[in-house]
């Protein structure tokens, strides 16, 4: 994490840390201004020109402009910061329950891979009890049919 300067108490939720947003909003400013000075000290100049709502004219130095910020990487207030064909990669998000008065990590949440529960009692109230269900319904053509096996195959 990045040191960052005061500005104020309002982006600091209840127990002194940053607020997924604003923290947010820090690293992605932080991530322009450094695209922003490489593609100004390493490559050509970015013309600035007036362009209008209304056509559908791109600004010819915006692809660059992109590149050299899709080619910046440090560790943000957000945990590290870098990119691949334009997008955010090797980032996780935590999955937080709020349980009595505080805030408990129950999982998380990778782009690569998926959701990973490490709490498998958050979302129940207790211990689940260990019962086994028995789900009978009729058959109602189309929505619950019933198939034949053929010899060679078991029954379901």
């Amino acid at each position: 994490m990045e040191n960052f300067s005061p500005i104020g108490s309002s982006i600091l939720n209840r127990s002194g840390l940053i607020q997924t947003e604003p923290a947010m909003v820090y690293d992605s400013v932080h991530v322009f201004a450094r695209g922003l000075e490489a593609a100004t000290a390493e490559g050509p100049e970015l013309r600035i020109r007036n362009l209008s709502c209304e056509e559908e004219l791109p600004w010819k130095e915006g692809s660059t402009l992109f590149n050299y910020i899709s080619g910046v990487s440090f560790n943000g207030l957000t945990g590290p910061i870098k990119f691949k064909e334009g997008k955010r990669v090797d980032f996780k998000l935590d999955l937080l329950k709020l349980k009595a008065s505080e805030l408990k990590k129950v999982g998380e949440w990778t782009p690569s891979g998926s959701l990973v529960i490490t709490d498998k009692y958050a979302f129940t109230e207790g211990r689940p009890p260990n019962i086994t269900l028995k789900v009978l319904s009729r058959i109602e053509e189309p929505f619950v049919m019933f198939r034949k096996t053929a010899a060679d195959e078991d029954a379901p």
